[in-house]
């Protein structure tokens, strides 16, 4: 991988391809990050102790029963 890097950096390029090769290193940076945060909250749910979604289906209070 080190002898990758050196042979792009000493490539000669114009700026059209240095922007192509900067952008799909940003790409693969930011989508990494994603898959990673993503695989990292997989089965994980958020604990809601009070409040609207406290309830089994999303609801915080019982309903007022009137008869």
């Amino acid at each position: 991988m080190k002898n990758q890097i050196s042979t792009l950096l000493e490539k000669e390029m114009d700026r059209t391809t240095f922007l192509q090769h900067v952008g799909i290193g940003l790409l693969a940076l930011t989508g990494f990050a994603s898959i990673m945060g993503a695989l990292n909250g997989y089965g994980k749910q958020r604990a809601v102790s009070s409040g609207f979604g406290s309830g089994s289906y999303g609801g915080g209070r019982e309903s007022s029963k009137t008869s």
